[in-house]
Protein backbone atom coordinates (compact mmCIF):
# COMPACT_ATOMS: atom_id res chain seq x y z
CA UNK A 1 0.00 0.00 0.00
CA UNK A 2 1.42 3.44 -1.02
CA UNK A 3 1.46 5.96 1.62
CA UNK A 4 0.91 9.67 0.94
CA UNK A 5 2.92 11.86 3.70
CA UNK A 6 1.38 15.41 4.19
CA UNK A 7 3.35 17.50 1.85
CA UNK A 8 2.08 15.31 -1.06
CA UNK A 9 -1.48 15.37 0.06
CA UNK A 10 -1.80 19.37 0.12
CA UNK A 11 -0.38 19.30 -3.55
CA UNK A 12 -2.90 16.91 -4.48
CA UNK A 13 -5.70 18.79 -2.54
CA UNK A 14 -4.66 22.18 -4.32
CA UNK A 15 -4.21 20.23 -7.51
CA UNK A 16 -8.15 18.80 -7.18
CA UNK A 17 -9.31 22.67 -6.47
CA UNK A 18 -7.55 24.06 -9.64
CA UNK A 19 -9.36 21.20 -11.63
CA UNK A 20 -12.36 20.24 -9.87
CA UNK A 21 -15.98 22.49 -8.89
CA UNK A 22 -15.16 24.17 -5.43
CA UNK A 23 -17.11 23.13 -2.36
CA UNK A 24 -18.59 26.76 -1.31
CA UNK A 25 -21.42 29.29 -0.90
CA UNK A 26 -21.70 28.54 -4.72
CA UNK A 27 -23.52 24.67 -3.75
CA UNK A 28 -25.35 26.48 -1.21
CA UNK A 29 -29.39 26.40 -2.09
CA UNK A 30 -30.24 28.91 1.19
CA UNK A 31 -33.51 28.92 2.30
CA UNK A 32 -35.86 27.12 0.82
CA UNK A 33 -38.46 29.19 -1.01
CA UNK A 34 -42.04 29.01 0.99
CA UNK A 35 -45.06 26.92 -0.54
CA UNK A 36 -48.07 27.98 -0.93
CA UNK A 37 -50.82 27.05 2.46
CA UNK A 38 -54.44 27.23 2.47
CA UNK A 39 -54.59 30.48 4.64
CA UNK A 40 -53.05 32.16 1.71
CA UNK A 41 -56.60 31.46 -0.10
CA UNK A 42 -58.81 34.27 -0.85
CA UNK A 43 -62.44 33.97 0.57
CA UNK A 44 -63.69 32.15 -2.84
CA UNK A 45 -61.08 29.12 -2.07
CA UNK A 46 -58.81 30.70 -5.10
CA UNK A 47 -55.38 32.16 -4.73
CA UNK A 48 -53.94 35.08 -6.40
CA UNK A 49 -50.84 35.20 -7.84
CA UNK A 50 -48.70 35.56 -10.81
CA UNK A 51 -46.40 33.78 -13.28
CA UNK A 52 -42.84 34.45 -12.16
CA UNK A 53 -41.09 32.46 -15.26
CA UNK A 54 -41.37 29.81 -18.26
CA UNK A 55 -38.44 28.19 -19.18
CA UNK A 56 -37.84 24.41 -20.88
CA UNK A 57 -34.78 22.36 -19.61
CA UNK A 58 -33.82 18.73 -19.94
CA UNK A 59 -32.71 15.85 -17.96
CA UNK A 60 -31.44 12.63 -17.42
CA UNK A 61 -33.74 9.46 -16.91
CA UNK A 62 -33.49 6.15 -15.46
CA UNK A 63 -36.02 4.06 -15.80
CA UNK A 64 -36.01 3.14 -12.23
CA UNK A 65 -36.65 7.06 -11.26
CA UNK A 66 -39.97 7.46 -14.16
CA UNK A 67 -41.11 4.38 -14.48
CA UNK A 68 -40.68 5.30 -18.57
CA UNK A 69 -38.19 2.20 -19.72
CA UNK A 70 -38.08 3.74 -23.38
CA UNK A 71 -36.41 7.19 -21.54
CA UNK A 72 -34.15 5.54 -19.77
CA UNK A 73 -30.81 7.19 -20.35
CA UNK A 74 -32.10 9.85 -22.86
CA UNK A 75 -32.37 14.03 -22.49
CA UNK A 76 -35.73 14.34 -21.93
CA UNK A 77 -37.56 17.99 -22.23
CA UNK A 78 -39.56 19.58 -19.24
CA UNK A 79 -41.52 22.34 -19.15
CA UNK A 80 -41.62 24.16 -16.00
CA UNK A 81 -44.15 27.30 -15.34
CA UNK A 82 -42.96 29.08 -12.31
CA UNK A 83 -45.67 30.71 -10.04
CA UNK A 84 -45.35 32.98 -7.16
CA UNK A 85 -47.65 35.07 -4.98
CA UNK A 86 -47.54 38.73 -4.65
CA UNK A 87 -45.94 40.38 -2.13
CA UNK A 88 -43.79 43.09 -2.70
CA UNK A 89 -41.30 41.09 -0.42
CA UNK A 90 -39.46 38.56 -2.51
CA UNK A 91 -38.42 36.58 0.28
CA UNK A 92 -41.80 36.19 1.46
CA UNK A 93 -43.71 35.35 -1.62
CA UNK A 94 -44.96 31.72 -1.65
CA UNK A 95 -44.21 29.70 -4.77
CA UNK A 96 -45.46 26.75 -7.69
CA UNK A 97 -44.27 25.45 -10.00
CA UNK A 98 -46.31 23.74 -13.04
CA UNK A 99 -44.05 21.21 -14.42
CA UNK A 100 -45.01 19.70 -17.52
CA UNK A 101 -42.91 16.77 -19.34
CA UNK A 102 -42.57 14.50 -22.65
CA UNK A 103 -45.21 11.41 -22.85
CA UNK A 104 -43.72 8.35 -23.78
CA UNK A 105 -45.24 6.90 -27.16
CA UNK A 106 -46.60 3.41 -27.56
CA UNK A 107 -49.90 1.24 -28.42
CA UNK A 108 -51.79 2.51 -25.13
CA UNK A 109 -50.89 6.60 -25.53
CA UNK A 110 -51.16 7.01 -29.24
CA UNK A 111 -54.45 9.17 -30.59
CA UNK A 112 -57.88 7.10 -29.36
CA UNK A 113 -55.21 4.54 -27.33
CA UNK A 114 -56.87 3.90 -23.88
CA UNK A 115 -54.21 6.57 -22.36
CA UNK A 116 -54.17 9.52 -24.82
CA UNK A 117 -55.53 11.22 -21.94
CA UNK A 118 -51.80 11.13 -20.62
CA UNK A 119 -50.67 12.99 -23.90
CA UNK A 120 -53.88 15.24 -24.27
CA UNK A 121 -53.47 17.12 -20.39
CA UNK A 122 -50.42 18.48 -21.16
CA UNK A 123 -51.86 19.78 -24.21
CA UNK A 124 -54.88 21.13 -22.43
CA UNK A 125 -52.63 22.73 -20.15
CA UNK A 126 -50.62 24.36 -22.49
CA UNK A 127 -53.36 25.63 -24.68
CA UNK A 128 -55.02 26.91 -20.96
CA UNK A 129 -52.31 28.83 -20.60
CA UNK A 130 -52.33 30.26 -23.97
CA UNK A 131 -55.86 31.00 -23.78
CA UNK A 132 -55.86 32.95 -20.71
CA UNK A 133 -52.23 34.92 -21.70
CA UNK A 134 -52.37 35.33 -25.49
CA UNK A 135 -54.75 33.78 -27.38
CA UNK A 136 -57.73 35.70 -25.35
CA UNK A 137 -60.87 34.66 -27.20
CA UNK A 138 -59.10 34.32 -30.95
CA UNK A 139 -58.56 30.41 -32.23
CA UNK A 140 -54.80 29.37 -32.69
CA UNK A 141 -53.71 29.96 -36.46
CA UNK A 142 -52.30 27.23 -39.05
CA UNK A 143 -48.96 27.88 -38.07
CA UNK A 144 -49.12 28.42 -34.58
CA UNK A 145 -51.09 25.23 -34.59
CA UNK A 146 -48.45 23.46 -36.48
CA UNK A 147 -45.59 24.64 -34.45
CA UNK A 148 -47.11 23.96 -31.12
CA UNK A 149 -47.86 20.12 -32.74
CA UNK A 150 -45.81 16.82 -32.20
CA UNK A 151 -43.20 16.47 -35.37
CA UNK A 152 -43.71 12.76 -35.40
CA UNK A 153 -46.58 10.43 -36.28
CA UNK A 154 -46.76 7.06 -34.24
CA UNK A 155 -50.17 5.62 -36.48
CA UNK A 156 -50.26 4.61 -39.62
CA UNK A 157 -53.26 5.41 -42.12
CA UNK A 158 -55.73 2.53 -40.34
CA UNK A 159 -54.88 4.40 -36.88
CA UNK A 160 -52.22 1.05 -35.64
CA UNK A 161 -49.76 2.31 -33.56
CA UNK A 162 -46.49 2.21 -35.18
CA UNK A 163 -42.97 2.34 -33.58
CA UNK A 164 -41.26 5.60 -32.79
CA UNK A 165 -37.64 5.98 -31.41
CA UNK A 166 -37.71 7.28 -28.31
CA UNK A 167 -35.31 10.13 -29.68
CA UNK A 168 -37.75 11.32 -32.41
CA UNK A 169 -39.96 11.45 -29.79
CA UNK A 170 -38.10 13.54 -27.55
CA UNK A 171 -37.39 15.98 -29.89
CA UNK A 172 -40.97 16.20 -30.73
CA UNK A 173 -41.53 17.39 -27.37
CA UNK A 174 -38.71 19.78 -27.22
CA UNK A 175 -39.85 21.39 -30.17
CA UNK A 176 -43.21 21.79 -28.55
CA UNK A 177 -42.58 23.19 -25.26
CA UNK A 178 -39.78 25.39 -26.89
CA UNK A 179 -42.19 27.47 -29.00
CA UNK A 180 -44.58 27.32 -26.34
CA UNK A 181 -42.01 29.07 -24.28
CA UNK A 182 -41.04 31.72 -27.03
CA UNK A 183 -44.80 32.52 -27.50
CA UNK A 184 -44.98 33.34 -23.95
CA UNK A 185 -41.76 34.46 -23.13
CA UNK A 186 -41.52 37.35 -26.45
CA UNK A 187 -45.03 37.54 -27.77
CA UNK A 188 -45.88 40.69 -25.91
CA UNK A 189 -44.07 43.31 -27.97
CA UNK A 190 -40.53 40.86 -26.89
CA UNK A 191 -41.61 40.28 -23.88
CA UNK A 192 -43.58 38.17 -21.78
CA UNK A 193 -46.89 37.78 -22.43
CA UNK A 194 -48.17 37.55 -18.62
CA UNK A 195 -46.48 40.80 -18.26
CA UNK A 196 -48.14 44.05 -18.71
CA UNK A 197 -45.53 47.19 -19.01
CA UNK A 198 -42.90 44.73 -17.41
CA UNK A 199 -44.87 44.31 -14.24
CA UNK A 200 -46.51 40.67 -13.63
CA UNK A 201 -50.67 40.44 -14.28
CA UNK A 202 -52.16 39.14 -11.36
CA UNK A 203 -54.07 36.12 -12.19
CA UNK A 204 -56.59 33.85 -9.82
CA UNK A 205 -54.90 30.10 -9.00
CA UNK A 206 -57.28 26.88 -8.55
CA UNK A 207 -54.44 25.09 -6.01
CA UNK A 208 -55.96 21.71 -4.44
CA UNK A 209 -54.99 19.16 -1.78
CA UNK A 210 -57.49 16.55 -2.12
CA UNK A 211 -60.00 15.35 -4.60
CA UNK A 212 -63.02 12.84 -4.41
CA UNK A 213 -63.35 10.27 -6.96
CA UNK A 214 -66.48 8.71 -6.64
CA UNK A 215 -67.02 5.63 -4.28
CA UNK A 216 -62.74 5.82 -4.01
CA UNK A 217 -63.42 8.66 -1.51
CA UNK A 218 -61.45 11.42 -0.57
CA UNK A 219 -57.60 11.47 -2.05
CA UNK A 220 -54.55 13.37 -1.57
CA UNK A 221 -53.43 14.71 -4.95
CA UNK A 222 -49.77 15.17 -4.72
CA UNK A 223 -48.45 13.66 -1.52
CA UNK A 224 -50.44 16.22 0.82
CA UNK A 225 -49.09 19.41 -0.93
CA UNK A 226 -51.57 22.39 -2.48
CA UNK A 227 -51.03 22.00 -5.84
CA UNK A 228 -52.32 22.50 -9.72
CA UNK A 229 -55.40 19.85 -10.75
CA UNK A 230 -54.08 17.51 -12.93
CA UNK A 231 -56.97 18.16 -15.36
CA UNK A 232 -57.88 21.70 -16.81
CA UNK A 233 -61.20 21.08 -16.50
CA UNK A 234 -63.13 24.15 -16.62
CA UNK A 235 -60.39 26.10 -15.43
CA UNK A 236 -57.78 26.24 -12.87
CA UNK A 237 -56.44 30.18 -14.08
CA UNK A 238 -57.93 33.22 -14.63
CA UNK A 239 -56.64 36.65 -15.48
CA UNK A 240 -57.51 38.97 -11.98
CA UNK A 241 -60.18 41.33 -12.22
CA UNK A 242 -61.11 44.25 -9.73
CA UNK A 243 -64.47 43.93 -8.47
CA UNK A 244 -65.28 40.84 -10.99
CA UNK A 245 -66.47 37.68 -9.31
CA UNK A 246 -63.66 34.72 -11.32
CA UNK A 247 -65.26 32.17 -13.42
CA UNK A 248 -63.21 29.41 -12.43
CA UNK A 249 -63.98 28.02 -9.05
CA UNK A 250 -63.18 25.64 -5.98
CA UNK A 251 -65.55 22.56 -5.83
CA UNK A 252 -65.78 22.19 -2.14
CA UNK A 253 -67.92 18.71 -2.21
CA UNK A 254 -64.99 17.14 -4.75
CA UNK A 255 -61.89 19.65 -3.85
CA UNK A 256 -60.47 20.36 -0.44
CA UNK A 257 -57.52 22.97 0.44
CA UNK A 258 -57.42 22.28 3.94
CA UNK A 259 -55.10 19.24 5.86
CA UNK A 260 -57.57 16.20 6.91
CA UNK A 261 -57.09 12.86 7.42
CA UNK A 262 -57.59 10.53 4.98
CA UNK A 263 -59.04 7.08 5.70
CA UNK A 264 -56.68 4.16 6.13
CA UNK A 265 -58.42 2.23 3.57
CA UNK A 266 -58.97 4.81 1.34
CA UNK A 267 -56.44 4.69 -1.84
CA UNK A 268 -54.16 7.42 -1.73
CA UNK A 269 -53.70 7.91 -5.51
CA UNK A 270 -55.92 6.23 -8.26
CA UNK A 271 -54.63 3.20 -10.58
CA UNK A 272 -51.73 4.25 -12.61
CA UNK A 273 -53.38 3.35 -15.82
CA UNK A 274 -56.49 5.35 -15.40
CA UNK A 275 -57.12 9.05 -14.60
CA UNK A 276 -59.44 10.22 -12.10
CA UNK A 277 -62.38 12.05 -13.56
CA UNK A 278 -61.98 15.56 -13.86
CA UNK A 279 -64.35 17.43 -11.59
CA UNK A 280 -64.89 21.48 -12.53
CA UNK A 281 -61.14 21.87 -12.68
CA UNK A 282 -59.67 18.64 -11.89
CA UNK A 283 -58.93 16.37 -9.45
CA UNK A 284 -54.85 15.37 -9.89
CA UNK A 285 -51.77 16.78 -9.84
CA UNK A 286 -48.82 19.18 -10.55
CA UNK A 287 -46.73 20.82 -8.04
CA UNK A 288 -45.91 24.12 -6.58
CA UNK A 289 -43.20 26.20 -4.42
CA UNK A 290 -40.80 23.90 -3.01
CA UNK A 291 -39.56 21.47 -5.35
CA UNK A 292 -42.25 19.78 -6.68
CA UNK A 293 -44.56 19.43 -9.58
CA UNK A 294 -47.94 21.01 -11.10
CA UNK A 295 -49.27 17.90 -8.92
CA UNK A 296 -49.73 15.10 -10.52
CA UNK A 297 -51.12 11.87 -8.29
CA UNK A 298 -50.77 9.27 -11.47
CA UNK A 299 -47.58 8.65 -12.91
CA UNK A 300 -44.66 10.41 -15.07
CA UNK A 301 -46.31 9.02 -17.60
CA UNK A 302 -48.73 11.46 -17.97
CA UNK A 303 -46.77 14.08 -18.55
CA UNK A 304 -46.26 15.54 -14.59
CA UNK A 305 -44.11 14.65 -12.20
CA UNK A 306 -42.45 15.28 -8.60
CA UNK A 307 -40.08 17.51 -8.76
CA UNK A 308 -37.98 15.50 -5.80
CA UNK A 309 -38.21 12.21 -8.05
CA UNK A 310 -36.62 13.89 -11.06
CA UNK A 311 -33.20 13.92 -11.45
CA UNK A 312 -31.33 17.57 -10.67
CA UNK A 313 -31.81 19.88 -13.57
Amino acid sequence: MTKTNSAESAQIAEKNVQTKKKRGIGNATGVQRLTFDNRDAQPNGLFLGHIESIEVKEVDFSSEKTGIPSFAGCKVPVLNVNFASNEADASRRKYARLRLMAVESNSLTIDGGKEAWKVEVVFNWLKHLLDVFYLKGRELTDSEADMLSLTYDDTDDDGNYINVAPETVLAGWKAVFDNFASIMNTANNDSPVFTNNGKAVTIWMKLVRYTKNGNKGWQEVNRGALVFPTFVGQGCIELYKQNVIPVIKLDVTRERIIPMEIKKDTPKTPNINMPSMPVIGGGVNIDMGSEMSVGIDTNFNTGMGFDDDLPEL
